[in-house]
């Protein structure tokens, strides 16, 4: 089963988990600051990811039996083949976890795919040990495609989990743990206030100490955390129903971190967690010009370099010097949100660029060659057209002169039109109609935009950049989108 590298009988106050099944080999961050705010707490705490364990788990099996085990963990469906394996699974990380003996388990819930294993795995250390505490949070807590995620609250109504922390938890947990009531918002409901700038800067950093950091895959990258929240208002996104601003961390206060990690770890690559890196350009250029002084003179191989999200802009508010900077401080993979080609389609989901400043862009790649995109699309925004269409896969074929700048291009899947965006919000007023359950079956009857089409337009563009060469990425919850849809609209994409 999972293999244990956790010392026995070593005492700790509480746990904090990285559960299955989150798609990486990257470290997860969330269980080392939570282990931070603890001992800052005053509490003895530790960290165990078996979120990695899992996956290097999974890459030992036939793909028969890996798709049955998956099939539990992210969809709860059982196959008899594996019900006694799956079991056994779940009992290792309970013993994990529980040779600290500790008394608080805080299990963070990164994505809906770790609600089973949460359920299940909460229900297996309360009937080792039926006086632990366990506490859930992340953001698998919350998202939900048919609305409000009750999975939480309704794991505390049955007895299985203690308590559950809604939104950013820093705050609350080091509360819990010392005992203060007079601020535990987000504590068992969901009305939560967002942190401060002030307190993202005085968190103490994340600790790593128990990662088994040669278990991850290379490059060796740490998370790093610099903002919440979003400076765009895209209208298919509901960040800002979570998170009602833009609060960021200044560019120096990253730094620091990132040279702790390079003292403690010899970490010099580093994956941005933000919606956005470059969301405040004041610190953005700060944090730039830091990196870009500590790598003079420095080999490749001894460089801070990072991946993170990112924004394109006009070159008048992004212009050849930031990109300069960009490139000497270190950026590496960009990933950039374009979703549409259509510039007035762009325009009116939110996003303030044009095709010509992503022309820019692509031309600032091949200069530097230090960078490269990965770029991030839709299928069928509410305001695309059948000419959007015809245009876009004109458009591609101009492009693959820049192909060295584009690492990758996500095609995505059609356009979910999700709870608490502003496209729900503003459904009726847009003209449009549900045609079924889920999240894509949207109609727009004025410019004959339907599923359907949809499916189409997405098939017909991943052929083109396929044609072009581009290396296309296909990521799992896209695919099973498209699977789905591929099985309710006749056939339309085989």
């Amino acid at each position: 089963m999972l293999v244990t590298s956790t010392p026995k009988n070593i005492h700790k106050d509480c746990v904090f988990v990285a559960v299955p099944y989150t798609d990486t080999d990257k470290p997860l961050m969330a269980p080392a600051i939570l282990k931070s705010i603890a001992i800052k707490a005053g509490k003895s705490a530790a960290t165990v990811d078996v979120n990695i364990k899992f996956i290097k788990y999974l890459d030992k099996l036939t793909d028969e039996k890996r798709h049955q085990i998956l099939s539990f963990f992210r969809a709860e469906i059982c196959h008899l083949e594996v019900q006694q394996e799956i079991f056994d699974l779940l009992k290792d990380m309970a013993e994990e976890i529980l040779r600290y003996q500790p008394k608080i388990v805080g299990i963070c819930v990164f994505t809906r795919d770790c609600r089973c294993a949460t359920k299940y795995l909460s229900w297996m250390l309360k009937k080792i040990d039926p006086n632990i505490k366990i506490i859930l949070g992340g953001a698998g807590i919350i998202q939900h495609f048919a609305g409000h995620a009750n999975f939480a609250a309704d794991l505390k109504k049955s007895g299985v989990i203690d308590d559950f922390v809604y939104g950013d938890g820093e705050i609350v947990l080091y509360n819990y743990l010392k005992n203060i009531q007079s601020d535990m918002t987000g504590l068992n409901n969901h009305a939560w206030d967002q942190i401060s700038r002030q307190d993202l800067e005085s968190f103490p950093p994340p600790d790593y100490e128990d990662y088994d950091l040669s278990q991850y895959g290379l490059p060796l990258a740490l998370p790093i955390n610099g903002s919440r929240g979003c400076v765009r208002h895209c209208d298919f996104c509901d960040i800002h129903a979570h998170w009602k601003k833009f609060t960021y961390r200044g560019g120096e206060n990253i730094f620091q971190e990132m040279l702790l990690m390079r003292q403690k770890h010899g970490i010099k690559y580093f994956n941005f967690t933000d919606s956005l890196i470059n969301g405040n350009m004041r610190e953005y250029r700060v944090l730039m010009n830091l990196i870009a002084d500590y790598n003079r003179n420095k080999s490749d191989d001894e460089k801070f370099k990072w991946s993170s999200y990112f924004i394109f802009r006009d070159k008048k508010t992004f212009g050849e010097e930031d990109w300069r900077l960009t490139s000497e401080g270190g950026g590496d993979r960009l990933f950039v949100g374009i979703e549409t080609i259509s510039d007035h389609a762009r325009k009116q989901m939110g996003k303030n660029f044009t095709n010509e400043d992503i022309d820019y862009a692509f031309q600032m790649g091949m200069k530097f060659k230090t960078f490269t995109f990965v770029l991030l699309m839709l299928s069928g925004h509410v305001a695309e057209t059948d000419e959007d269409h015809e245009f876009e896969l004109q458009w591609w074929p101009n492009q693959v002169k820049y192909k060295n700048a584009i690492a990758a291009i996500n095609t995505g899947t059609t356009l979910g039109i999700l709870d608490n965006t502003p496209l729900d919000k503003n459904f009726n007023e847009l003209g449009l109609i549900r045609v079924g359950p889920y999240p894509e079956d949207w109609v727009n009857p004025v410019t004959d935009n339907t599923p359907e089409k949809r499916l189409r337009w997405n098939q017909e563009v991943y052929q083109v950049l396929k044609n072009c060469g581009f290396r296309i990425l296909r990521g799992h919850d896209p695919h099973y989108i498209l699977e789905r849809m591929r099985n309710t609209t006749n056939g339309l994409l085989e």
